[in-house]
């Protein structure tokens, strides 16, 4: 019963946050820095991370993407870990 308490506060104070620590358009001059400095490593595919670019397509790679792409809705660490 301990740990499902500590799970539910931890969800509900990172629900609480998230919006807040992520807050999008307050730093959008920053945002536009950042967003041109990851498009700079739009080159790296999978070769460059020890992935054959054989196994890099598919319908089992793109499941593999959104389930990656889904972490990002989740705010607990649990959530994200599990």
């Amino acid at each position: 019963p301990a740990a499902a308490l500590h799970e539910g506060l931890e969800r509900y104070v990172m629900g609480l946050l998230l919006p807040k620590v992520f807050a999008t358009g307050a730093d959008a001059v920053e945002d536009k820095v950042l967003s041109a400095q990851l498009d700079t490593l739009a080159f790296i595919g999978g070769a460059h991370v020890g992935i054959d670019e054989s196994q890099a397509v598919g319908p089992d790679w793109e499941a593999a993407l959104g389930e990656l792409g889904g972490i990002n809705s989740l705010a607990a660490p649990a959530d994200k870990m599990g």
